[in-house]
C-alpha cells in the first residue's frame, strides 16, 4: 500500500512542479524610445481591438556624477513598461484621442499607428 501512495504523492509532486514552472516570466528588453512631454502611452491590441493605458513605472533611485565641471546625474532605471510584443504602442493626450487614432488608423488614414520616437535622454524601456 505504501507503493501505491508514494507514487501518488509523486505523481502530485510532479504535477505542482509543472504549474510553477509555466507561472514563470521572462522578460526581455525590446526597445527603448522618447517620452513626449504630457502624452500618455497606450497599446491597441489588433485581434481583440482594445485600447488601453499603459503604466510606467519609475525609478526611485538616480546618481550623481561630476562631469570636469559640475555635478550631473543620470537615472540608471529609466521609465520602465511591461508590453505585449503583439500590440501595437502609441502616445496620445487621452483616451478620447486614441479612439480617434485607431478608427483613423482602420479606415486607412493613418499609415502607422505606432508614433514613437527613437530614444535620447528621456526614454522608455519595454520589457
Amino acid at each position: 500500500m505504501n507503493l501505491l501512495n508514494n507514487k501518488s504523492q509523486d505523481k502530485l509532486s510532479k504535477d505542482k512542479i509543472e504549474k510553477i514552472q509555466k507561472k514563470k516570466t521572462e522578460y526581455k528588453m525590446l526597445a527603448s524610445f522618447s517620452r513626449s512631454k504630457g502624452l500618455k502611452l497606450y497599446s491597441y491590441n489588433i485581434i481583440s481591438q482594445k485600447i488601453e493605458e499603459l503604466c510606467i513605472t519609475y525609478s526611485n533611485e538616480s546618481h550623481m556624477f561630476y562631469n570636469g565641471e559640475e555635478l550631473d546625474w543620470y537615472d540608471p532605471a529609466s521609465n520602465k513598461v511591461n508590453v505585449d510584443s503583439k500590440n501595437i504602442h502609441f502616445e496620445v493626450l487621452n483616451m478620447e484621442n486614441a479612439i480617434r487614432r485607431v478608427n483613423n488608423y482602420r479606415k486607412g488614414k493613418i499609415n502607422d499607428l505606432f508614433n514613437l520616437k527613437p530614444k535620447v535622454n528621456k526614454r522608455i524601456n519595454f520589457y
